[in-house]
């Protein structure tokens, strides 16, 4: 059975991993301001804005699915983590954790605050 604070410590690692999405926002915000990378500026620039637009959803779906990719892996391997000394429980919602992750990144309620 999970604790209170259990599932607490879940739900702050899951919306951690979702919060460090900042820095490819910020990135994308900067090519959305045509700040490319420097090595790759005049090839870029020169595209038009539907493509650039492209590109930046394909980067943040690439993202998105690496990141569901390593934590389904870490699941496979039966690996446990642990937070702030706390052990997270496994599948306290009856899902994955890569699940409730995906869920989570599309701005969903966690389970137990669903009206």
């Amino acid at each position: 059975m999970t604790t209170p604070s259990e599932l607490t410590v879940y739900k702050a690692f899951i919306d951690g991993l979702i919060s460090r999405r900042g820095t490819l926002d910020y990135r994308l915000q900067a090519f959305s301001a045509g700040e490319w990378p420097r090595e790759h500026a005049e090839k870029l620039s020169a595209l038009p804005e539907d493509i650039r637009d492209a590109i930046r959803s394909i980067m943040i779906s690439t993202a998105e699915a690496a990141t569901h990719d390593a934590l389904a892996y870490l699941e496979e391997q039966d690996v446990r983590l642990e937070a702030g000394g706390a052990a997270l429980p496994h599948a306290p919602f009856g899902s994955s954790l890569h699940e409730d992750w995906a869920l989570r990144v599309q701005n969903l309620p966690w389970p137990d605050e669903e009206e």
